[in-house]
């Protein structure tokens, strides 16, 4: 796992981080560089796709660390006789 080694608090920041950074990104209002006087940080593109990997990536790690079984994808049951 890329994860190994890196502390539970850390992987839920960064979790959030992700999760807020999605919402604009699939709007199209991703930010490439932000500028400070002394700093200026740029961010490598992405894709929504990624990014949502990316978070369900972290939430597995935060699974296992926090001693929950890896999170599983969900369905739904729908039509047929007897449902």
């Amino acid at each position: 796992m890329i994860y190994t080694g890196i502390p539970l608090a850390t992987l839920q920041e960064q979790l959030a981080l992700a999760q807020a950074a999605l919402f604009p990104l699939s709007r199209g209002e991703a930010v490439g560089a932000i500028s400070t006087t002394d700093n200026k940080i740029t961010f490598v593109p992405t894709t929504v796709e990624s990014l949502q990997q990316h978070i369900r990536d972290l939430m597995a790690a935060i699974a296992l660390l926090s001693g929950g079984a890896t999170p599983r994808k969900g369905f739904y049951l729908m039509g047929g006789k007897g449902l």
